[in-house]
Order: C-alpha cells, then structure tokens, then sequence
C-alpha cells in the first residue's frame, strides 16, 4: 500500500496525518511524512554489527534497507516474523528504515503531545509524544537516533 501525500487535506490536518499500526494490544503512530509504503512482512537477514536497534535487513528494489527491532525497542518481548505482519517503509533524517509491526491500521489525524509522554510513560525512552484518538491512546516513537552512526567520508 503506498501512501497518498497532498490527498486534498488542509494543511492542519495534513501535519498531524499519523500512519497508526499495532504491537501486541499497543497502537503507535508515525507522520504520514515520513512513511513512505506499507508492505508485507518478508524474512530479515542478520546484520552483524547493526547494534541492538537494528534486527536486519532486507533486500528491496536491490537496495540493502536496515530492519528496527521495533518490538524490543517499544518494550515488547522479541519474536520472529509472521507472514501477517506488516513492514513500515519510513525515511529518517535522509536513510530508509523498514519498521515492522503486527499490522498497520490506517491513517488518523492526531494531535501529540510531548509534555503528557514523560509524565505517562517512565520506562521507555524510546516514545517521543501520545496522542489519543477516538479508540484510545496512540503512542508515537521516538525513532531518531535509533540507526547506526554513518562513517566519517
């Protein structure tokens, strides 16, 4: 599923399009600004040295794109990858970055707020902001930071 950009929303909405997908029983959100494609789960090939962030790899389109272990990263017990699963195309600070999840949801407009993350959330450094929607509470990650550090040219 390739996501629609300058779908006709106003420019208010269009800053708080979140792409919401589920772990477990938690739901989380991404900006639509940085999520490029919805596809489905496909095996990981190990990557040595990829840190503990990063699970794999994955071969796409011919390019080598890294894996985040997003279930250990969100505070989930880790687990293998489910033909159901879903795979989060995402574009971070110039590099790609496949964000598994058990599956995406679709796309709400939501409104975050930092300040409520750190008195809500204590144990898990890894969540930037929360948002609620009408079926509850989204968490939004905190993904910057989370890929490995370039080499130096």
């Amino acid at each position: 599923m390739e996501l629609l950009r300058g779908s006709g929303r106003e420019d208010g909405e269009a800053a708080n399009a979140y792409l919401v997908f589920q772990i477990e029983t938690r739901r989380y959100g991404l900006p639509v600004a940085v999520v490029s494609e919805v596809l489905p789960a496909c095996a990981i090939d190990p990557l040595p040295g990829g840190g503990e962030a990063i699970a794999g790899a994955i071969t796409l389109r011919g390019r080598m794109i890294p894996v985040l272990a997003s279930r250990p990263y969100l505070g989930h017990a880790a687990r293998g990858t489910l033909p159901q699963d879903h795979f989060l195309l995402a574009e971070l600070d110039g590099r790609t970055l496949v964000v598994p999840c058990d599956r995406a949801l679709g796309l709400a407009v939501l409104t975050p707020d930092d300040a409520a993350a750190s008195e809500l959330i204590h144990d898990c450094d890894h969540i930037a902001a929360v948002a609620r929607d009408e079926q509850g509470l989204v968490l939004i990650p905190r993904l910057t930071g989370c890929l490995p550090q370039r080499a130096a040219a």
